[in-house]
């Protein structure tokens, strides 16, 4: 079949986002919430999804999902958007905000979709990469690369995935003064970081923030994000964000999850006190590089990353092999999971630095 007659060139040498499917007992792959959404709050969810009316569509504007998100980030209504999950907002958000030729600026390695979307959309994606030592951000490069008439948005994931370090705001605070385009602050993973984007709203108009339910509060397969940014700005990206994207369901597990918001904190705090744990135990192997992190995943460097997975993955444990991202040859992604999967990873990757010496 000749593609070329239906479908634009940009796309036809895009790579597409792939996952490869993979049975394991313990799944540690795609960083979510180990303990899953408690079976209390299932119960109160199945009591008010019975009492919905499941033959009408959802609000139009989700306005009380949108209320109570703002409640939740104690910002105005007006300053929230919401969609079915973070990645569908920043679909939204690029294609209202590029135009071909339009420069997009991402560091690498870091999630791919951002780049994915600029270059099906026709934009110069200017990638910068990560200093290779400790991944932090190249700001002398940056910084040249915003000095552009056509530099139209920088996007910086914080803390970043795959590499699960925070960027330091003070450099945050430099780009966003000095980039004459909109900033994207990806926060999928603030709930386990030390650090915060959102008291920058108030100081920075071209400044807006992503963040999702799908990691901190167990609701991955239910697709709730929202972001943050002036009112102004929401009214534009709305304009791409598909109608009823969120359905009663997703609405109603995200409002059951807020009512109880402080057990769902015990869950991230937990997880952030296995990280704390999994770090010094995972240094103890010689054949790992492991680095620090932020986030609820540690990337760790091996001597044969592929052999590494392969062998966790007989062993019943799915960890994501990110070697193909730029400078991260050998890399192993590893969500961190509850004591008892934790253990168990630790065991097997005993066995294997037996092996291998």
């Amino acid at each position: 079949m000749n593609l070329e007659k239906y479908f634009k060139p940009e796309v036809l040498r895009a790579q597409g986002y792939h996952l490869t499917k993979r049975a394991a007992t313990i799944k540690l792959d795609q960083n979510e919430n180990p303990f899953g959404f408690p079976d209390f709050l299932k119960e109160k969810f199945w009591q008010r999804a019975a009492q919905l009316d499941w033959e009408r569509y959802p609000d139009f504007q989700m306005e009380r999902l949108t209320e109570r998100i703002a409640e939740y980030v104690q910002l105005p209504p007006q300053n929230v958007l919401v969609g079915s999950g973070s990645n569908s907002l920043i679909q939204a958000l690029l294609m209202v905000a590029l135009a071909p030729g339009d420069r997009f600026i991402v560091p690498e390695p870091t999630f791919t979709l951002y780049g994915l979307f600029g270059k099906m959309l026709g934009a110069e994606v200017v990638s910068c990469r990560l200093h290779a030592e400790d991944f932090s951000l190249p700001m002398n490069e940056m910084l040249a690369a915003c000095d552009s008439p056509r530099a139209k948005l920088l996007v910086l994931c914080t803390p970043n995935n795959p590499t699960s370090n925070s960027f330091p705001l003070g450099q945050l605070r430099e780009l966003l003064h000095a980039f004459p385009g909109l900033v994207v602050i990806d926060e999928a993973y603030q709930e386990f970081s030390s650090q915060d984007a959102k008291p920058l709203l108030r100081k920075f108009e071209n400044l807006i923030i992503l963040r999702t339910f799908s990691k901190a509060l167990a609701l991955a397969g239910l697709r709730v994000g929202y972001m943050m940014a002036a009112p102004e700005i929401c009214d534009e990206v709305r304009k791409a964000r598909l109608p009823y994207s969120v359905n009663l369901f997703s609405e109603t597990a995200v409002m059951v999850a807020l009512d109880e918001i402080a057990y769902l904190k015990e869950q991230v705090r937990e997880i952030m006190t296995q990280r704390e744990s999994l770090l010094p135990a995972l240094r103890r192997f010689a054949s790992l590089r492991v680095y620090p992190s932020d986030a609820n995943f540690i990337l760790v460097r091996a001597r044969n990353g592929a052999a590494l997975f392969q062998h966790l993955l007989r062993d019943g444990i799915l960890v994501r092999d990110v070697s193909s991202y730029p400078g991260l040859e050998n890399c192993l992604r590893i969500s961190v999971g509850t004591k008892e999967q934790n253990q168990r990873l630790l065991e097997s990757m005993s066995v294997f630095e037996k092996v291998i010496h």
